[in-house]
């Protein structure tokens, strides 16, 4: 398993507190969305972000995730859109996982905001869960750390 990812070194200055940033979530394999969104919450709050500005939405799976993102932007400086599409025996997986990422990219261009893809698209349930884990990779945590990094670097 390779150990790339984003680097710890992101220095955020508190000019972030006062924005508001949305998390949306899937109930699809929420055993492991629920981590992510555990993990970027607790990476949110710990660089003081206010949790009341910490805006929670949550959406049957992840192809809803684009148009609930859009609806969000005007709301909030970024959106963290989370989910987790595990391939199984159908092409099922190609289709819904392409345009997931279509769709949060072109609500990202479209409204201007930050719009984080989230959507661990994975070969198996254990490759999301150790995606999903604090103790493994994380990614719950690198993408709030992205969406502050964002946020700043939009603002300037």
């Amino acid at each position: 398993m390779s150990k790339k990812g984003l680097s710890e070194d992101i220095t955020i200055t508190k000019t972030s507190s006062g924005s508001f940033y949305g998390i949306i979530s899937t109930n699809w394999n929420s055993h492991i969305v629920d981590v992510l969104k555990e993990n970027a919450i607790s990476a949110l709050l710990e660089n003081g972000v206010d949790e009341s500005h910490i805006i929670q939405r949550v959406v049957p799976g992840a192809f809803e995730l684009p148009v609930a993102a859009k609806n969000l932007c005007p709301d909030v400086d970024a959106v963290i859109a989370l989910g987790a599409i595990i391939k199984g025996e159908t092409p099922h997986f190609d289709f819904i996982s392409q345009a997931c990422s279509i769709g949060l990219m072109q609500a990202s261009l479209e409204t201007s905001k930050p719009v984080l893809f989230g959507v661990l698209t994975t070969e198996n349930e254990q490759q999301a869960k150790d995606r999903a884990s604090a103790e493994k990779q994380n990614k719950g945590r690198e993408l709030a750390l992205s969406a502050l990094q964002m946020v700043e670097l939009l603002r300037k």
